[in-house]
């Protein structure tokens, strides 16, 4: 099924003499009608070379239902048949119609494209028979623009004048210079640069999508757009039992709608794009898009492009509307399978393709993740937290409104804060409405954990979030083929780390390998206990580096020290700081928000001087990026509780084979244990540790 195929050979319409010759003689069409008693003499005065008994042949077979006698007029009178004598006049009435806000009856002419518009318009209380038409629609459709091409080519043919059009060499000329082309003889038309499709319009386009490059750089984001015909848009406007592939005119305008709402900011500001539509055999439309985002929005590195492409089978119990879509329109051919997504020297990703043992049955065929195409979950109906806040600022900025994104976790923000920006704004617009009168859009994952309050009871930790109170939980009971088998605590601490890190004293001399693995846990006692025990099986010759502890009062310095080196307060690295290359760290402080260099970015050390380490970004907007990190004078979070105030001299930095639940949030790991020495402490652990794979 789809749309017919139509070819057009020679002119669609031809221009025609007066049906009365000016001349004695008649010619052409004007036979038929001129002298019509004497029409075969007629001819053969038009046609010396003629037969005559050959065109009086050809005459009686082509006359059917000849009259008998030259002129027939017929008159039809209503109302005749029943004796009754009615108005025998004819009437003449203009008609008026609206043509793009223009009256017909005001307007001297329309253009060949403001008429058809007109005809082809679907209007609410006007069921025009045309567009019920089917395959005759079509047709109509196929001879108006070619009418419509026609009258534009003759336009631009009579001003070459104003288009410098050029004179070359006649036939014989161009033999004696041995000129073979034939496109290069004769007199040339010139079509500029504003006619689609032309040489200077290919050209003129060409030249400014380089221009765009140049000036913005290389396109982020190649992304494909196809029309379905059962888009709700299109369903809705049908009319009767009309089929899809009838109403091209009502495809085509839905699409274009579309197509205006897709330039909007969906994966982020976009500075510059461009894009070319084309028409598959079913006769549907595609468009091919090239965005160039904002230098803080491009993808530096491969977890980014997770973010906004997958090519893997969705979950059908959590997301069952995008599985159904991705079963029915985004299998295709096979690839190869990849554990993670990688860049070449050109950006050229390999998406992830995990051999997860998802499967499903399309087509008679099973079908595994090889089969996906990649696919935006948003752009095909998903209901990701990132995409929606993305779609929701997009579609407010384009209507000219102030939209801010400020967190996307709600739920782990603290009440006090929240309240803090309801005063903010309630001040700035001078009225007590909430939050100022303005949208606030409070949004994140509710099951994830709550703020995280020192020493606080469970109430102490409701209070700091919303204030209710709620009722104590069941115990969850694990499934047993996610659990490990019961053994002695250190036996199954090394089994844990063996099934994350497999034979990690030989294999694991660079990053690739372990950045995308973790072993998650629900307190940092926990995580350094892990921590030493990967960094001594980490292949590699160690580095250690001491902090410098001083008391805030110096008459303290000398009575503390060895208390002071003996702890490790929460956000702060230990006083033995050991590492080698290689081996995952993570960033404790902000040094540098505008290279990278937050809490909480991971790198891979590469190289240690006394006073400086170099490492390498692996995930965010700035991956790859070689970084230098220095020491810098760290203390204690207020509140800590810690008799003796101090400050320590370190480099800010934390090894990470193991990382708390909490530090976890917002990760993507291929493969990850947990390890709970004892029972989850807060509101939602359990879900973030076991949904961060």
């Amino acid at each position: 099924m789809g749309i017919y195929t139509f070819r057009v050979q020679g002119q669609i319409y031809h221009f025609m003499t007066d049906l009365q010759p000016k001349e004695k003689e008649a010619k052409n069409l004007q036979l038929y009608f001129h002298d019509t008693n004497n029409e075969i003499e007629n001819r053969l005065t038009s046609s010396p070379r003629l037969s005559k008994q050959l065109i009086a042949t050809w005459q009686s077979q082509c006359d059917y239902n000849k009259p008998e006698v030259s002129q027939v007029a017929a008159l039809w009178v209503e109302g005749e048949e029943n004796g009754e004598h009615g108005r025998r006049n004819i009437q003449v009435r203009t008609q008026k119609y609206t043509i793009m806000g223009k009256s017909l009856e005001n307007t001297k002419c329309v253009s060949v494209r403001e008429y058809y518009a007109y005809k082809l318009q679907i209007r609410l209380h006007d069921k025009s028979c045309l567009l019920l038409f089917g395959r005759q629609l079509q047709k109509y459709i196929v001879d108006s623009y070619i009418k419509l091409e026609t009258q534009r080519l003759a336009f631009y043919r009579n001003q070459q004048q104003e288009l410098r059009q050029e004179f070359l060499q006649g036939v014989v000329d161009a033999m004696a210079s041995g000129e073979t082309s034939a496109s290069t003889i004769g007199r040339r038309v010139v079509l500029p640069a504003n006619f689609i499709g032309s040489p200077r319009n290919m050209r003129r386009k060409y030249i400014d999508a380089m221009a765009l490059v140049q000036k913005f750089g290389k396109p982020d984001i190649f992304l494909t757009l196809t029309c379905n015909p059962n888009w709700q848009e299109i369903k809705q406007h049908m009319m009767g039992n009309e089929e899809t592939q009838n109403i091209a005119d009502l495809i085509i305008r839905v699409f274009h709608a579309k197509l205006e709402q897709f330039k909007n900011e969906i994966f982020g500001k976009v500075v510059a794009h461009t894009y070319v539509v084309e028409f598959q055999k079913r006769g549907l439309p595609h468009a091919h898009f090239l965005l160039i985002l904002a230098p803080q929005h491009k993808m530096y590195h491969a977890e980014a492009y997770d973010e906004i492409v997958s090519t893997e089978i969705p979950d059908e119990n959590s997301n069952p509307h995008l599985f159904r879509m991705v079963v029915k329109h985004m299998l295709h051919g096979p690839c190869a399978f990849c554990g993670v997504t990688t860049q070449d020297n050109d950006a050229c990703p390999a998406y992830r393709r995990r051999d997860n043992g998802v499967k499903v049955k399309a087509r008679g065929a099973i079908l595994d993740n090889r089969w996906v195409v990649p696919y935006n979950p948003y752009l095909l109906c998903g209901t990701g937290k990132t995409y929606l806040y993305r779609a929701l600022l997009a579609n407010n900025r384009l209507k000219g409104h102030i939209a801010l994104a400020a967190t996307t976790s709600a739920p782990m923000a603290k009440l006090s804060g929240i309240e803090a920006l309801d005063d903010l704004l309630r001040d700035l617009m001078v009225t007590e409405e909430l939050f100022g009168g303005k949208v606030v859009v409070l949004g994140g994952d509710f099951r994830q954990t709550l703020p995280v309050v020192s020493n606080g009871s469970k109430h102490d930790t409701i209070v700091a979030c919303d204030g209710n109170e709620y009722s104590d939980e069941d115990d969850v009971t694990l499934p047993k083929q996610i659990v490990m088998e019961e053994s002695e605590e250190s036996e199954g601490l090394h089994t844990l780390i063996e099934y994350v890190y497999p034979n990690i004293s030989q294999h694991y001399t660079t990053i690739a390998s372990s950045v995308n693995r973790a072993i998650l846990t629900t307190k940092n006692t926990f995580v350094d206990q892990i921590n030493d025990i990967l960094i001594h099986k980490f292949k590699g010759e160690e580095k250690e580096y001491v902090s410098f502890d001083e008391t805030l009062d110096p008459n303290d310095q000398g009575h503390y020290d060895d208390l002071l080196h003996s702890l490790t307060p929460n956000g702060m690295p230990p006083h033995r700081l050991i590492l080698k290359q290689n081996a995952p760290i993570i960033l404790l402080r902000n040094m540098n928000p505008i290279e990278g260099l937050c809490n909480g970015t991971r790198l891979f050390c590469k190289d240690f001087k006394r006073n400086i380490i170099r490492a390498e970004i692996t995930f965010g907007d700035y991956a790859g990026k070689e970084v230098f990190i220095h020491r810098i004078p760290l203390q204690p979070t207020t509140g800590e509780g810690y008799t003796v105030p101090f400050k320590r001299t370190q480099f800010p930095i934390k090894l990470c084979f193991a990382m708390t639940i909490n530090k976890a949030q917002g990760e993507a790991l291929d493969i990850m244990g947990v390890y709970l020495k004892e029972p989850i402490f807060s509101h939602g652990q359990l879900y973030v540790a076991l949904s961060r794979a």
